[in-house]
Formats: structure tokens, C-alpha cells, sequence
């Protein structure tokens, strides 16, 4: 009987170690911040006569990122972007897009304090990007 409960104590010690760890190491793990939402964009030095979103949408998954820029007036079909988030401690997070069909490549950093993206698009047209998170609406 002694020994059953010396094992049982043995167990429950290691498991409550092996939990003790798993807490200890996963406090210092941090996920990437939370980007998702709708998104006001705004194009500096668009070439003129371009009709260039007003609107983008982004879904998350971790660092997944699935975007879509539309215009409000719906006069081009939108555009599908997928990429990711990168976070690196030493810098602000980064994010990289692109699609294959329609040769779109984007890239931009965030700055989660004023809640604003600031890049560039690469293609189909070369101009620089600032987009403002917009509030949910209530």
C-alpha cells in the first residue's frame, strides 16, 4: 500500500511540474496583434485617372492574413490578397501580399498606436498607401 502511494504522489509531482513549465515558458509567448477589421485606405500619388480602392477588409488567422480592397462604388470587381504578419521585436509589425492572377503585391507596417498601416503597392501600379482602421459599427 506504501508503494501505490508513493508512485501516486511521484505522479501527481510530475504533473504538476510538467504544468508548472508549460505556464512558465507560455507566459513569454505573445501572438501577433490583432489586425482584423475594415480599414479606410488612402493612395498618395495614385496615377491619374486610376480608380483605386477606398476600402480594405482584413481576416486573421494568427499571422494569415486574407484582404480584400473594393471601392464603395463597386465600378471594379475586388481584388483578393493573401499574405502575412510579421513580428520581429526589434521592429513594428510587418505585413506582405500579393495575389498570382492578378499580379497585386503590396507591403506595408504597423503602427498599433494611432491603428494605421503605411506602405506600398508594387503592382499593377507603383504608388504609396495609408490605411486608418475604422470603428466597428454599434
Amino acid at each position: 500500500m506504501a508503494k501505490t502511494r508513493i508512485t501516486y504522489l511521484a505522479m501527481l509531482l510530475i504533473f504538476a511540474a510538467g504544468l508548472w513549465g508549460i505556464l512558465r515558458i507560455g507566459s513569454h509567448l505573445h501572438g501577433p496583434p490583432d489586425v482584423a477589421g475594415e480599414w479606410q485606405i488612402r493612395w498618395t500619388s495614385p496615377p491619374a485617372g486610376a480608380d483605386m480602392p477606398d476600402r480594405l477588409s482584413i481576416s486573421q488567422s494568427g499571422q494569415f492574413l486574407s484582404v480584400t480592397l473594393d471601392t464603395r462604388a463597386r465600378k471594379q470587381p475586388a481584388v483578393q490578397l493573401q499574405g502575412t504578419l510579421t513580428t520581429k521585436s526589434d521592429r513594428a509589425p510587418q505585413i506582405a501580399l500579393g495575389n498570382s492572377p492578378q499580379q497585386w503585391s503590396m507591403s506595408g507596417e504597423l503602427d498599433a498606436v494611432r491603428q494605421t498601416f503605411s506602405g506600398h503597392l508594387d503592382s499593377p501600379i507603383r504608388c504609396d498607401w495609408q490605411a486608418r482602421k475604422t470603428p466597428p459599427a454599434r
